[in-house]
């Protein structure tokens, strides 16, 4: 395992997986439509213990696409706030057939 590379775009099913950590007292992680931290907020939080993989990391801030768990399909959540991990990565889960 290791951390994307800033700037790098990754492919469906190739990214870098990221487990949630953070937002265990608040329902998950904030989900935002953007890379700033700014932009509209989706609607539902990224639930604890959801698996992620990165499409994109840009700074402090990565573009997602959820492979197990609540919360949004995709978008952009912060590694980190206020010097608390909110993502840790992990090795990918194994997929479901339906």
């Amino acid at each position: 395992m290791e951390m994307p590379t800033d700037g790098e775009e990754y492919l469906p099913d190739d990214g870098p997986c990221f487990t949630v950590v953070g937002g265990s007292d608040s329902g998950g992680i904030i989900v935002r439509e953007g890379e700033s931290t700014k932009s509209k907020a989706r609607g539902e939080r990224l639930e604890t213990g959801a698996a992620i993989e990165t499409l994109l990391l840009k700074g402090e801030r990565l573009k997602y696409s959820k492979i197990t768990g609540k919360g949004p399909e995709a978008g952009w959540i912060s590694l980190t706030f206020k010097e608390k991990k909110l993502v840790e990565l992990c090795e990918r889960p194994p997929k479901v057939m339906p």
